[in-house]
Formats: C-alpha cells, structure tokens, sequence
C-alpha cells in the first residue's frame, strides 16, 4: 500500500500493516471485527459516507446476531465454514476502510450552502415533544436559513470519577468501549499504563460493553473498578474488575449487580478484606421490569468475592466508605449508618447497626471519616460533625444563602489540619473549625460548587460547574480563578504534591501546579484533534446512549435535559441560564412547557417525576411514578406519561394526582401521542395501545412484531404513523388499528419518531447495524401519506427524528454523520431533494431531534453541545 494514512489509532494501524501479511483468523477475528467497527465510527465522525462498506456489516449481521438478550446474553456459535466467511469478511473490510482513510476528503460531503430568505420571527411556542401533542413536527414556525452557529452550550456527562495517585502514576477511569483504565506519568503526562478489555461479537456491542465510570480503588497488587450499563442482570454490566498492576489484564471479577448507566456513577469501596458496594435492582429488560433505587449495602470478602453479608438501609445515593471496622452509608430518608463490617447476623437483624443518626434533611453524599469524627452536610443546608465511636453529635453548624431544587447540596468535605471545607451548591466553600463547628470563613465562586478540594501549603484548591479552578489562601482571599474547563466539574479534585488534579464531565484530565500553571491535559477517551479542532474519538463510550434530552422551547426560553441530573431554562436568543435545578437521575426526555408548567422526569436514580414554575423554576408538585425515559404528552389539563417499570400513567397537570394507570408488560419508553379522544402508548411489550384518554379505558393493542422504543408514533387527523425497532413502518387507523399501508424492506430500521405535514409523511431508517446503536447509514424517507410511496429520500436521520419548518424546509440531525441538514420539503420530482445547507458539529445526535423555535434549531449533541442554529 503506498498511501497509508494513518487512522491515529494506534491498535487499528498496527492490524492494517499487519493484515498485509497474516489474514484474519480464529486467533485473531474477535479484536479485528471489534476494532474495525471502532473504525467505521471514527470515520463516521469525520463525515465519511459508508455506503461502500455496507455490504461488510451486512456480512456481520448474517453471522452475529443484533439482540442476544432472547438468548440471556449467548452469542451465536459460529461453524467452521462460518468462520471462515466471518475471517474472508473482515479481511475484506479493512481493505475498504483503508481506501476510505486514506482518500477521506473524497468521502465526505460537499459543505456548499443554497441562501434562501426565513419568514417572520414568530413567537411560536415548541412546547412538548416533536411540536404537538400530534408529534407531527410542525409547528407553523420558521427554521433558520443560514446554517451557521448562534451559539452552544455545554453539557457534561455524570462523571465524578477522580484521579488516584501511586508513585507517582495517575491512574483515572475511561469509559471507552476497548480502553477502560489509563496510568499517565505524574511530571510528564506520558501514558506509562493502560488496561482494556474484549467485547465479544454481538451487534448491539454498544449496549453490551460494561462502562467503567468509578473511582479506582487500589489494594495491594490491584486497581479495582466496578461496571455500569444496560442490559440488566442478563448481560455483562454487573461486576466489580480487579486489574493487575503490572499487566493491566483483569484477573478476576466479582458480581456486583447491574447499575443503569444513566445513574452515571459506579459506587463502591474496599480494603484488604472487604468489598462494599450499594446494590439496588436496575432491571429494566426484566419482565416485569424492576427500577428501584439503591437500597441495599452488600459487603463482600475481598480475596473469593464470596457474600458476607447484607443490609437494607432504604435509598441510598452516596458512595459508601469504609472507616475501620465499619462501612458508612447514608440515605434519602435522613439517616446515617455505620454498619458493622464483621460479626454474622441475619440480614434483618439490628445487631448489623453500630449506630445511627438522622440528620435534618435527605444525605446523598459520602461522609468524610478523621481523627475520631464523621462530617457530612445534608440537604437541608446543616454541616454535621458526629463521634464515630457511636454517632453522637459533636456540632451542627447551619450554612446561610440556602436554595432550593438540589439534589446534592453539598460536595464531599475536606478535613485537614483541624478545619473542615464542604463544597455547596449555593456556590459557596465554607471553611469550618472541626473542634467546635464555629465558620472560620466563607468564600463564593461564579457557580455551584461540587467537588471535594485539595489543600497545598496552607491554600485551598476548588473548583465549580461552570469550570473555574480557584485557589483562596488561609484567610479565604481569592489569589486566582482560572478557567480550565469548557464543562462542568463534577469529580473531587486530587492533589500529589505541588500538583492539582481535575476530571471534567467531557472526559478531559487536568493537572495544574500550585500557582495555577498548566502541566498538562490528557482526554479520558482516545481520540484525536482534526484539523478543525474538533475532537475525533477513536473509540466510543461504552454502555448506551447518553445525550438523549430533546429540547423544548416556550416564554422565550429554551428548556433542556443533562445526563448529569441537571435541567435547564436557558434565555433562547442568547443561551444565557435562568434557572437550573438537579433531579436524582439522568434526564432523557423533553421538559414539556404546560400552561406555565414544566414537566419532567428521570432514568437511573430515583423515583419521581417533577413539575417546575417554568419561569422560576420554583418547584410544585412531585408524584412517584417510577424511572421515566419518555417525554410525557399534555393536554386539557392532564399529563400522560410512560414509564420504565410497564405502567402508563394519566396525571392531573396541576397537582400530580394519579388519575388513571395501566400496566402492559414490558417498559414502556416511547413517547405517548393524543389525536381527538384517543391517546396512544407503546413499549418493549411489542405493543401499541389505544386508550380513551379520559377514562383511561383501553379501546385497542396492535401487535408491533418489533417494540416501539425511541421512535414514538405521530397521530393526526385519524391516522397513526408508527415506527417500530424493526423493518416496519406502518399507517393505522386510528379508531380501529387497521393497517392501511405498510413501507420497510429487510435492511431498513424504523426507531425514531417521524414527522408529518401537508400530506407527507418523513420518517427515518437505518442501514447497517454498525455498533447497534450506531448505524452505517441512516436515510431520511419523503412518502405520500395516503398511500406509502417514496416521493424522495437523503441522508441523515437514524435516530435523529426530522421536523418541518413553516417555509418548507426539513431539519434533521445523523446518528451515522456530525452533521445537521436542511432539505427542502417537496423535493424534485426525480426521486431526490435539494440539500440547502449542512451545519458540522464535533459528533453525531444519538437520540434528540430538534426543536424549532423563533428561526432558530436547537439540539443536544452527544459531542456534549446543546447547539442554537440560526
């Protein structure tokens, strides 16, 4: 090969020389179809047009199955003859990816924008999922024209994993799909270590690859880390890892229940002898599905992973620590345990309870243990100090400038040489005598403060959510604030000597000296700069889909969800925060606006959903109803809202009463939609339910032969345009569920809600598996909505769903691209359709699909960007 240009991934560039001479084999296919679907995504980042390697993942797709949880997680045992097409496949799929690397600027598009006038700024509200209660995606506003940046804004991921030092080696967490724990020298930067792990063939590997996202924890000759991800307890997200320090191969695992990865943290401790972790059942593949909050601690011994015990403590969303003969936990409900680490008592015995104290409001995080004493705040805004012989209460000191609507008031505290500093979400560091409780001083940062700070000679380090590193001397002066982040700041810092420590929530290690000078910056993720400047990822972040919020925008403000707990009301001309609260959970649905309301729910933490003045922010009612994934739908007066655990729900929009409830038998995630007396629920039960939806009687259920999961359906004038997780898109009659038309070939995915207007029917299908879920090729369908006829298609879409500006234009996000298009709605009469603009971000949309709002879009990039397009 002549030209070889190299893919800046140096595990892939290794196997394309390589391949030259030693072809694909028994030895050698599971990490080269791994890494080479690695690849195609790199690719796919970078705008590269992968129809010229269908044909391989078609290949793949014969010989591996897409779901293997049917199966409890067994993949397909291939023949011998098998084998050997599967080897001829990859072989052969290099060979295309090399042509593609090494010509790229020839597979990727034309940037080449077609000027044309926007209408009137219009304030009309995009208030709810897809627009309307019809998720039609039209609301009669008119899209932007230019396709060029107004602005963004950044969000992060739950990251609160932090550094940990040996000898001078970092070693951090990386929640890659290949690479899962890096060591970096501590002066240099210089990667000194790294630890990975295989991915067996199955097409949805996304979503089985465990995510490492803990702190690591380091006992004697191991680094231990502990999984996060989906699947539940079929698949492979549930273990503890002990990796060996020398080799960075995992020696053993210890089970350690599954966690959903939109909790965002993987919690646990350990010492010589044992293993603690909080365990709560995050099954939502199960039938029935089952999400509860952790409730339970479970210590383990350290040396077999053999159960030594367990406790219920209630909901728990703190990491436990381990304090010499006792693992203290804290809990929602106010109290702080300190459970016994050894002795053998039944699991509902008292006797497990060394002591406890209850505290004036819910405690969600971790306790400090020194000296004798246990401090921790609570959110109540009161700093505690308790005897760790017993829990008696030393002090209590109360904070002032208390607000409300956080979930985790305070940080983890410092206690160091007599003082106490807690972090809080008021933006203030408070600094406190550990004796007597008494403020020796307060001083306040730009934002929220989070993480748990350093002290270096006498000075103390902090950090906030906006992403400011702050260094305040002994008397609690400023002496600098240096912006060292683009996202927010979630993980306690780490000092090693003279050096600060810093994990971001866009995957981004930082160490700084003392006087705030850089030493260096390391990305918790491989990947690259390109030429733009836009980070490349040469691998993927295991365990899901992360950025999946879709934003809504009314009142002129946009409103958006974080997989960090956060949601956002942000002004919609110039993207600057009104309000933010946090939520226990990642939120994936839109914040529907209602009537001055904004409702929302939460995956992966805990149990309510939650209704906000959207003006202030101020909160009026919560309900439990359990995990949501889904956007709920509104209308005259009432909420209608999915749920993970398989009940749909009817909700009185002003006070949260449950007015009605059904139970199908699967998580119902997908958006419900209302036309006329109707509204329509579907799941992972293969079902589409019809309900009158005041009475909340059921009319009608269709077999999906395929579950609705992203895709919701669009229902307007009678007609349900619905998309499944399969190669069927169908028209059904809204009174009866009669199909009256049905569009799909084998090859295709429907899975992302579709949209209509002026009898066209835009919906969007795969092409490829790719990583499951990331696609090949994603393509966006113009059919007549009487009777399923292709008018057009173009690129784009996947799970990205399509919305319809008043001037005639169609906005849509990629899964498979990092691009934004604007197509034009009737197309040209030949089968094709006019491209007036591209707009490139730094990656693909995973599930979002845009709003439309006073001539602008907005989305959530899964490059960690809410984008306002104008």
């Amino acid at each position: 090969m002549n030209n070889f240009v190299k893919c800046n991934d140096s595990e892939i560039d290794k196997i394309r020389e390589e391949i030259k001479t030693v072809k694909t084999n028994k030895e050698n296919y599971q990490i080269r179809a791994f890494l080479m679907k690695l690849w195609v995504c790199m690719l796919q980042q970078q705008g590269a047009n992968m129809e010229e390697y269908l044909h391989i993942d078609e290949g793949l797709r014969s010989l591996s199955p897409w779901n293997c949880l049917p199966s409890e997680g067994t993949e397909m045992i291939l023949t011998e003859e098998q084998e050997k097409q599967f080897f001829s496949i990859v072989d052969e799929g290099y060979e295309i990816l090399d042509n593609i690397q090494n010509n790229l600027p020839a597979y990727q598009p034309d940037m080449t924008k077609i000027p044309f006038e926007s209408g009137p700024k219009e304030d009309i509200e995009w208030a709810l999922y897809h627009g309307n209660v019809h998720h039609t995606g039209h609301t009669g506003a008119h899209g932007p024209s230019e396709g060029e940046l107004n602005f963004r804004i950044p969000v992060g991921l739950g990251w609160e994993s932090h550094p940990v030092v040996e000898d001078g080696v970092i070693y951090v967490s990386s929640p890659g799909m290949r690479n899962i724990l890096y060591g970096y020298d501590i002066n240099s930067g210089k990667e000194v270590f790294r630890a990975n792990q295989s991915t067996k063939i199955m097409m949805d590997q996304l979503y089985w690859t465990p995510c490492n996202s803990s702190t690591p924890k380091i006992i004697d000759d191991y680094i231990l880390i502990r999984d996060m991800g989906s699947r539940g307890n079929s698949g492979e997200t549930k273990y503890i890892s002990f990796i060996n320090k020398k080799t960075g191969n995992i020696d053993r695992k210890i089970e350690a229940s599954h966690i959903d990865y939109r909790y965002g943290y993987a919690q646990f401790d350990a010492n010589e002898e044992f293993v603690v972790y909080p365990h709560g059942i995050h099954d939502i593949e199960d039938t029935p599905p089952v999400n509860q909050p952790f409730n339970t601690i479970v210590c383990k011994e350290f040396k077999t992973g053999d159960e030594r015990w367990s406790f219920n403590i209630g909901a728990t969303f703190s990491e436990p620590l381990i304090y010499k003969d006792v693992v203290i936990a804290t809990t929602r409900a106010r109290y702080v345990y300190a459970l016994k680490l050894d002795g053998n008592y039944s699991p509902a015995s008292a006797e497990r309870i060394k002591w406890q104290f209850k505290a004036c409001g819910e405690v969600n995080r971790q306790v400090t243990a020194c000296d004798g004493r246990i401090v921790f705040g609570d959110n109540k805004g009161y700093v505690y100090c308790l005897d760790a012989k017993d829990g008696s209460l030393i002090w209590r000191y109360e904070t002032d400038d208390r607000r409300e609507n956080v979930f985790r008031y305070f940080g983890n505290p410092l206690v160091e040489d007599g003082k106490v500093y807690i972090p809080c979400a008021n933006s203030k560091l408070y600094c406190l005598d550990l004796s007597k409780g008494e403020l020796i001083y307060s001083v306040k940062g730009e934002d929220w403060l989070r993480s748990k700070p350093v002290i270096i000679d006498s000075n103390v380090y902090f950090t906030d959510v906006s992403g400011n590193l702050y260094c305040a001397d002994g008397n609690g002066n400023i002496l600098f604030v240096k912006k060292i982040s683009t996202h927010p700041i979630y993980g306690d810092l780490t000092k090693y000597e003279d050096k600060v420590l810093i994990n971001d929530s866009s995957l981004y290690m930082h160490v700084y000296d003392k006087d705030g000078n850089k030493v260096f910056k390391q990305s918790l993720i491989g990947c690259f700069q390109s030429e733009d400047g836009s980070r490349i990822l040469t691998e993927q972040i295991a365990g899901g889909a992360y950025y999946q919020s879709k934003p809504t925008a009314a009142d002129g403000k946009l409103f958006f969800g974080t997989p960090s707990r956060f949601l956002f009301a942000v002004d919609a001309e110039s993207g600057e925060t009104i309000w933010k609260n946090e939520i226990g959970g990642a939120i994936s649905a839109s914040p529907v606006y209602y009537n001055g309301k904004i409702y929302v729910g939460q995956q992966g933490g805990e149990d309510e959903y939650y209704c906000y003045d959207a003006k202030t922010g101020d909160l009026i009612w919560t309900q439990s109803i359990g995990w949501v994934w889904g956007s709920c739908n509104a209308d005259e007066g009432r909420i209608y809202i999915p749920a993970i655990d398989g009940f749909v729900n009817c909700l009185d929009a002003d006070t949260g009463y449950i007015i009605w409830r059904y139970r199908t038998e699967r998580s119902t995630c997908t958006e419900p939609v209302i036309d006329g007396e109707f509204v329509y629920f579907g799941g992972w039960d293969r079902y589409l339910y019809a309900f009158n939806k005041i009475s909340g009687k059921l009319i009608w259920k269709f077999q999906l032969s395929g579950g609705s999961d992203s895709g919701a359906p669009v229902a307007f004038e009678g007609k349900i345009y619905l998309p499944i997780g399969g190669d069927k898109f169908r028209c059904l009659d809204g009174k009866t569920g009669e199909v009256l038309w049905e569009f799909g070939k084998p090859e295709m995915i429907f899975n992302i809600t579709a949209a209509y207007h002026d009898g066209k029917v835009f919906l969007s299908a795969w092409h490829g598996l790719g990583l499951g879920g990331i696609c090949l090729i994603a393509m966006i369908y113009c059919l007549d909505a009487n009777t399923g006829e292709i008018i057009w298609k173009h690129e784009g879409g996947g799970l990205a769903g399509p919305v319809i500006g008043a001037d005639r234009k169609v906005y849509f996000g990629s899964v498979s691209t990092p691009y934004i298009y604007c197509v034009d709605e009737d197309g040209n009469g030949d089968g094709t359709t006019t491209c007036y603009w591209r707009f490139k971000m730094e990656n693909k949309i995973e599930e979002p699909t845009p709003c439309i709002y006073r001539n602008k879009l907005y989305v959530l990039s899964s490059d960690g960007y809410v984008y306002s397009i104008k």
